[in-house]
């Protein structure tokens, strides 16, 4: 999606090479994650859509790149992420126990934190090679399911995890030489 929305957002261009490496990192999650036609629900549905929102709005952060500091375009985000989540939390809510409060402030201020330094790098660099980047959350899932959860790993998903940083990597190589 970033791929595609920052060719008309922010004309920004991409190489038949960089198709390529998204590709290849596509094809990467795909393994990791499984994909059966059963699988078409409300989950892939709301996923996809989420997807193309967070690229959307990171073309947006490219468009409007040095005029807002990216404290500024955090802020607001948050602005409209909290309510649209607090009324999920409105009928769900779970209420925490004093141990969990460190817990969730710890994951709120290290996601302010990322949230931050990944609208810079939406403001510095091309909106296709910076979202490729995000493929790599992939592997910590994988790495802290294994490590926290005791899980194994298939050798068809490490496979995946190998595509997956090929076309990170080859994106990212590709796109700094082309820069130099």
């Amino acid at each position: 999606f970033a791929t595609i929305i920052g060719i008309f957002m922010v004309a920004e261009p991409v190489s038949p090479q960089q198709w390529l490496f998204f590709v290849l990192s596509f094809v990467g999650v795909v393994l990791i994650n499984g994909f059966a036609l059963t699988d078409v629900s409300w989950y892939v549905f709301s996923g996809l859509a989420g997807a193309f929102f967070i690229f959307f709005s990171s073309s947006i952060v490219r468009r409007i790149e040095h005029k807002e500091h990216p404290l500024v375009v955090t802020f607001y985000s948050y602005l409209v992420t909290v309510p649209l989540a607090g009324t999920y939390v409105l009928y769900n809510f779970v209420k925490p126990q004093p141990q969990d409060w460190i817990i969730l402030a710890t994951i709120s201020g290290l996601s302010y934190i990322a949230h931050y330094y990944a609208v810079k790098a939406y403001q510095l660099g091309p909106v296709a090679s910076v979202s490729a980047t995000a493929y790599i959350a992939i592997i910590y899932a994988l790495l802290f399911s294994y490590l926290f959860l005791d899980e194994t790993l298939p050798q068809l998903k490490l496979f995946g995890v190998g595509l997956v940083l090929l076309g990170v990597v080859f994106n990212i190589f590709f796109t700094s030489k082309k820069t130099a």
